[in-house]
């Protein structure tokens, strides 16, 4: 069975990572290991509130503390044992608050502790390619409608608001390496693109999807990279 997958910003929004008056904590929350036998991944950050189906600790760690997957170090099993969680916030927090608030749950019923390392190693660079970008900006006029996508088993990102500074985040879970903004690009725009995500697919790569659908590419290179320790974590969340 293929299905398509559409890409949400929720999970590179920037994160808030200045110091709160109080914790920040949903008001309820249930956490479970997952017995479905679907093997996809699905997590949501909406309204103050978060939910997530078949989510592996190391992608709901990725989303509390905004670092892709890839980037975060840990014991094997982080990528294997798959979670239910279903949380209510107060009222329609932004999502860098419910990263927050994940946070404080991964802390309570995972008793996470974590902490960050920098060093310099690989990275790629988000520049345009000699044609230009090949996007609307955001407040245009009557916009040219997002094309169809055909069927397949395919990745789609789509975007009615989007900066490249984001672009770059979005790139950096999507690479598995860190991507910084080198188009001097500013302002927000339309943006669409797909990609193959399964070997089954005919769908263009997501490196050459982006220079023929976008025109920007990612150049290699060397730069910063901040990497998520963990430190320790339980296998089974205490109880709801």
């Amino acid at each position: 069975m293929t299905r398509d997958f559409l890409i949400s910003l929720a999970l590179f929004a920037p994160a808030l990572w200045c110091q709160t008056a109080a914790r920040a904590e949903f008001e309820v929350a249930s956490v479970k290991v997952s017995d479905s036998e679907d093997g996809g991944a699905d997590w949501n950050p909406e309204h103050g509130n978060f939910t997530a189906e078949n989510a592996t600790l190391k992608q709901l760690i990725g989303f509390a503390y905004h670092f892709a997957p890839s980037m975060i170090s840990g014991p094997g099993w982080l990528d294997s044992v798959q979670f239910d969680i279903n949380a209510k916030g107060k009222g329609d927090a932004p999502d860098s608050q419910v990263r927050l608030m994940m946070q404080s749950l991964l802390e309570d019923r995972f008793h996470l502790k974590v902490h960050r390392e920098k060093k310099e190693g690989p990275v790629y660079f988000l520049a345009v390619k000699s044609g230009g970008l090949k996007a609307q900006p955001a407040d245009t006029p009557n916009p040219t409608p997002f094309p169809r996508v055909p069927p397949g088993p395919h990745a789609v990102m789509r975007e009615s608001h989007l900066s490249m500074a984001e672009l770059a985040d979005a790139l950096t879970y999507l690479a598995k390496r860190p991507v910084f903004d080198r188009t001097g690009i500013e302002g927000e725009y339309r943006v669409m693109m797909w990609w193959g995500n399964s070997l089954e697919s005919d769908a263009p790569d997501l490196f050459t999807a982006l220079q023929e659908q976008l025109g920007l590419k990612l150049e290699s290179g060397r730069g910063p990279v901040e990497t998520l320790i963990i430190d320790s974590a339980d296998k089974i969340p205490t109880e709801n």
